[in-house]
């Protein structure tokens, strides 16, 4: 006879587990974040991150991925204990995880130096060379949020 799994651990996993299949995290940019010029951060992020046409490529997401991607699962993890043992709530964990990421892509953005700009560009931004600095709309704006799920 199979035994039954009725203890009040059992009870929090099986919640907890309910309540992240209702739940989306999402780490970018929101619709809303736009520069003067009404272009879309995302947009532009979206256009650094893999290039243009007319802008190399300047990986800011994967790179956070890679270095820090293992921070994000273990402090989900971390996070999912805590909901079973009954010391956090399941959207708390997600949107601190959340957080955790955009923090880190935020630091990824700001670490980016190469490929450098063309003379023309450092021009236009009165000699600024840094790539990826010119307003900090992005750098400002990457973000973590909890969703319903769709």
């Amino acid at each position: 006879m199979p035994s039954q799994r009725s203890g009040g651990g059992f009870k929090r996993l099986r919640k907890a587990l309910d309540d992240l299949s209702k739940l989306q995290a999402k780490t970018g940019w929101k619709d809303s974040a736009v520069y003067e010029d009404g272009t879309k951060v995302v947009d532009v992020a979206q256009y650094n991150e893999f290039g243009s046409k007319h802008t190399p490529p300047r990986p800011f997401v994967r790179v956070a991925v890679a270095e820090s991607g293992q921070k994000w699962s273990k402090s989900l993890v971390q996070g999912v204990k805590a909901v079973i043992n009954g010391n956090a709530d399941v959207r708390d964990v997600l949107g601190s995880t959340a957080d955790l990421a955009a923090g880190d892509i935020a630091k990824a953005i700001e670490a980016v130096t190469a490929p450098p700009l063309k003379a023309s560009t450092i021009r236009k931004k009165k000699g600024r060379s840094k790539p990826l600095e010119d307003t900090n709309l992005m750098l400002q704006s990457v973000t973590g949020i909890v969703e319903d799920a769709e």
